[in-house]
């Protein structure tokens, strides 16, 4: 919260044109961090539902062996 106080007050310092310039390119650094952090989670969670079926078709294998005669 202080940050947002700090960059806000840092603002009004600034001329209207280079403020605005200043805060557009604020808000894209926000946005594509969280468009980055967005894709990670995206690839771990496609990462670990890969690892989930591939556990379950090992485990199901074992499972096949285990009852052959």
């Amino acid at each position: 919260m202080l940050m947002l106080l700090s960059f806000l007050f840092e603002l009004t310092a600034e001329t209207p044109d280079l403020r605005s310039l200043i805060y557009r390119t604020e808000l894209a650094k926000v946005y594509f961090t969280v468009l980055y952090f967005y894709f990670v989670a995206l690839v771990l969670a496609n990462w670990l539902q890969s690892l989930r079926s591939f556990v379950c078709k090992v485990n199901k294998s074992q499972d096949r062996l285990k009852k052959a005669p």
